[in-house]
């Protein structure tokens, strides 16, 4: 499912326009980033976990030439799902 697939099912859901959810979605979305961009996390009970994590600096070798890289620490994403999500995945 695409942004625009999601945006229809939200609107359905929501008794609006199709342009009113996908404003919606990109809000959330938006708010979401911008939280994890201040180093914080969002808990949202019986769904999951927003936050981020230190990734380590570590070699890496290129697969081309074979050639050792250096990949330096950053922060990803990472989400963890809450058991009530995976219960309903399941």
């Amino acid at each position: 499912m695409n942004k625009k697939e999601f945006s229809k099912k939200v609107a359905d859901a929501m008794d609006c326009t199709i342009a009113e959810a996908e404003e919606m979605v990109d809000e959330v979305f938006e708010a979401v980033a911008d939280v994890l961009e201040e180093g914080d996390k969002i808990i949202i009970r019986d769904f999951g976990t927003f936050s981020t994590k230190v990734q380590a600096a570590r070699v890496a070798r290129n697969p081309k030439t074979g050639e050792k890289i250096q990949v330096p620490e950053k922060i990803v994403p990472k989400f963890k799902a809450a058991v009530g999500l995976k219960e309903r995945c399941n």
